[in-house]
Order: structure tokens, then C-alpha cells, then sequence
């Protein structure tokens, strides 16, 4: 169960680090840098320590005659390490495989005490079925290198070579199904969110997989309570956590301050003509409960009218609304977002110049829609909502 410890610690981070992609992003496999970790250091130590108190077990179950295994323990336990290592590398490679064929990209993949990590872009939320492979691509070649090893072990090459052979096939075995449970963050995890999805959105098959993550760390849990194993005690805790901090990414993710404008903005939009009598214009407001309107010929923004200019302006100057138009008291220039903003910079503008409502412009400097403090109101409340529900 100690070996099991480390397999259970051999997970991926692929996607969902909510990185923008640099530069130095790899488009093929061997530019896929291999980064060592100095926390590899402590976790040679603990295999070394774990082989060394398994290693007469092991050639027990091997079925190979003790005489024909020359060196001591300790060295297996290296050699075993290292074979382990490389092991974790090839089912990290797998998943970077699999993640250029279908264009994500990719930064590297670094070994440490926690195994190996994946540094990988998002996934985008529809690509289920990419997800899905990219999952369980790991799994497979893990169980494929133990069906290999074993093979050999099956072979008439010397004992020694049969022994290791069937040492790494055990353990590539285990490292590939035990990746199969359906929790975070193994494999198994995100190739059932991926099934999910196909019929829900992103967010629900994260919080689904999430509860069934958490059913397998209660049982393991209560396994290694009522067996006195505080091995399968930790690895319950780091699943449980695992699916918590997988909640917490979800929720990030659907904060609407890290969205962008074209996301939460509204595109059915209420505008006015420059020629239109401010007395109307005031109708519509009213009408459509909106403090701020744009004046627009086609879908070209001239100007914005709010409440103020209306209630204010007019009565400053004396004017007469039903003689006056649009274009005699709109506000210019006009203070706008562009629908790749992020909302959070929307919001800061909005403060700074003390509006609630702002238009959004797309790329050729057209009106697309309007953004409000309403929209966001709304998407916090969906995700409490979310959250209570998850919880």
C-alpha cells in the first residue's frame, strides 16, 4: 500500500490552470521539455525505502529464484525508481501526444514528489470528446507498458531482467488502473466529467464528478480507518481535497469578473436615432427601466443620452424636450468597452467615470451590445445558487 501512496501521487494537471499561452508554448513532441523537480530528491528517498522493506515479497510473488537476483535491496530500490520515473514520464508524454494532435497547447512536463504534471492550455468547455481521450490516453499506455514488462517476464531472458521486468509491469498495472477511478484529479475523473458533458454543461458534469470524486475518497477513507491503514487514510484526504480544489477552479472560472464583455453583455439593444425628439427618448427610458441610451446611425455609435443629461441638462438650459433632439444633448465621446474585455476592467471603467451601463464595440467599431452592473448581479447570483447546490 506504501507503493500505492506514490501511484495514487502520479496524477496530471492537464488543463485547467487558467494560463494564458506564452511564447514558449510547444507545438510538437520533442520540443516538450522534461523538467526535474528538486523534490525529487525526497520522493527517491521514499521508494528507495519502500522497495527495500518490499523487495523479498516481491521476488516471492515473481516466482523467481532468490539466487538468481544478484545486489542488495537498496539497489533494486534505484533501479526501481528509475525505472517508475520513466515510467510516469511515458504516461505524461501520452497525454502532451495526444493534446498536439487535437491543437492544444502545450508548455512541459515537470517530475516531482507529486509525480507528473502536464502543463497544458484550457480545453475548451464543448470539447468533450477531446477531453475524454486526452484523459484516458494515460491510463492505457500505463496499462500497455505493465502488459509489455510482463511479457518479458514471461520470456526465457535472465532472472534478474524477469524479476525487474515484473516489478515495473506490477506497478505500471496499478498506475494505470488505480488513474481509472472516477475522482479527481486521476484520469478517470476527467474522462467521466467529459461523459457528462456531453449531455450537461461544463460547470454541473464538474460538480457531478465532483460528488462521485467524493463518494470514492469516503470509502477509501472509512477502508483505511477500519483497517488501521493511515496510507489509504491519506490518500482519501488528497482525493477529497483534489475535488474541493477542483471546485474552487470551477467557481473561479465562472466568476463573472473573469469573463469577458461579448460573455455577459446584452445584445438586444434599445437605441435611438439622432433626430429622435428627446421627449421620446425620455419615453423609452422609462419604458425600458434603463438609466443610459445610445444614439446610433445603423450600427455606428454617435453618442450616449443617460437620465442625467435628460433631467439636468435640459432643465440648465431651458430647453424645450419635444423641440429638441437626440443629437443636441448626447454625451461625446462616448465612453465604451470592447467585447474581449474583461469584465473586471469594464467595471473599474464604469467607476471611474460613475456609469451603470456601457456600450460594447466589436473590432470593426460597431455597436454589438450594452453591459450593466444588472448583468453582473445576475451571474453572481447563478453561481451562489451553484454553489449551494454543490455544497
Amino acid at each position: 500500500m506504501c507503493l500505492v501512496f506514490f501511484l495514487v501521487s502520479s496524477h496530471q494537471l492537464c488543463g485547467g490552470q487558467g494560463l494564458a499561452v506564452p511564447k514558449g508554448m510547444r507545438k510538437s513532441l520533442r520540443d516538450v521539455k522534461l523538467r526535474l523537480h528538486p523534490s525529487l530528491i525526497f520522493l527517491l528517498a521514499y521508494v528507495l525505502l519502500v522497495a527495500s522493506v518490499q523487495f523479498n515479497g516481491v521476488v516471492q510473488r515473481s516466482g523467481i529464484p532468490p539466487s538468481e537476483i544478484p545486489g542488495r535491496p537498496p539497489l533494486w530500490g534505484l533501479l526501481f525508481a528509475f525505472g517508475l520515473l520513466v515510467s510516469v514520464a511515458i504516461h505524461e508524454y501520452a497525454h502532451v501526444w495526444i493534446a498536439l494532435r487535437q491543437g492544444i497547447q502545450v508548455r512541459g512536463i515537470t517530475l516531482m514528489m507529486l509525480g507528473g504534471v502536464s502543463e497544458m492550455d484550457d480545453i475548451p468547455h464543448e470539447s468533450h470528446l477531446r477531453e475524454f481521450r486526452l484523459a484516458l490516453i494515460g491510463p492505457v499506455v500505463s496499462l500497455l507498458l505493465g502488459a509489455f514488462f510482463l511479457g518479458i517476464h514471461q520470456s526465457h531472458i535472465p532472472g534478474a531482467f524477469r524479476f525487474y521486468a515484473y516489478w515495473l509491469g506490477t506497478a505500471n498495472i496499478a498506475l494505470g488502473l488505480f488513474n481509472l477511478l472516477p475522482a479527481f484529479p486521476l484520469d478517470g475523473g476527467r474522462a467521466l466529467r467529459s461523459l457528462l458533458a456531453r449531455r450537461l454543461d461544463f460547470e454541473t458534469a464538474t460538480r457531478k464528478a465532483v460528488r462521485v470524486g467524493r463518494v470514492f475518497a469516503w470509502i477509501l477513507g472509512a477502508l483505511g480507518v477500519l483497517s488501521f491503514n493511515i496510507i489509504l487514510v491519506l490518500i482519501a484526504l488528497f482525493i477529497h481535497a483534489s475535488c474541493q480544489a477542483e471546485l474552487a477552479q470551477i467557481a473561479d472560472k465562472e466568476n463573472p469578473v473573469r469573463k469577458k464583455l461579448k460573455e455577459l453583455m446584452i445584445r438586444t439593444i434599445e437605441t435611438v436615432e439622432p433626430d429622435t425628439p428627446v421627449n421620446l427618448v425620455a419615453q423609452k427610458m422609462r419604458q425600458k427601466n434603463v438609466g443610459m441610451i445610445p444614439v446610433c446611425q445603423g450600427n455606428v455609435l454617435l453618442g450616449i443620452i443617460t437620465d442625467r443629461d435628460i433631467t439636468i441638462r435640459i432643465t440648465a438650459e431651458d430647453l424645450t424636450p419635444d423641440l429638441i433632439q437626440a443629437r443636441d444633448i448626447m454625451s461625446t465621446p462616448v465612453v465604451y468597452g470592447t467585447e474581449e474585455e474583461d469584465v473586471e476592467d469594464a467595471l473599474l471603467l464604469m467607476e471611474a467615470k460613475g456609469i451603470r451601463r456601457l456600450p460594447v464595440m466589436n473590432s470593426a467599431q460597431r455597436l454589438v451590445g450594452v453591459f450593466s452592473l444588472t448583468d453582473v448581479g445576475v451571474q453572481l447570483l447563478r453561481q451562489q445558487q451553484k454553489l449551494a447546490k454543490a455544497a
